[in-house]
């Protein structure tokens, strides 16, 4: 996995975060902060098979089949996604997540081609 975050200018107040192979290790708060996102753009188109994008609201200590995540984006096999929330998704303590083959909080396994994402953050 291959993570960069940009920052876009001091006037924007936005990040984007590329994950070129988003797998079944967790990134831990990812932009370093407390902050919410506005936009997610999944690359599952080589993968035959849907993944789901986990969310944490920590920091740390992100357990991958014990804690149980704040949100679970499904994403369809061969396919290209863009989930937008205009209004942001708040994480008060920091932005985590990983990619696995089941839903749920005890979804484990990485998926066989890792996606590639894309997030805008503030």
């Amino acid at each position: 996995m291959a993570i960069t975050v940009n920052n876009q200018g001091s006037n924007l107040g936005k990040k984007i975060v590329k994950d070129t192979a988003i797998t079944n290790s967790v990134v831990h708060n990812v932009t370093g902060a407390s902050g919410s996102i506005s936009s997610i753009f999944v690359d599952n188109n080589g993968l035959a098979a849907i993944v789901f994008l986990k969310f944490w609201d920590q920091a740390t200590s992100v357990t991958l089949g014990t804690t149980d995540p704040v949100l679970c984006f499904m994403i369809p096999a061969s396919s290209r996604e863009v989930l937008s929330f205009p209004d942001g998704l708040a994480f008060s303590s920091g932005i985590s997540y990983a990619c696995v083959q089941t839903p749920g909080t005890a979804g484990t396994a990485a998926p066989a081609t890792p996606p590639t994402m894309y997030m805008i953050t503030s």
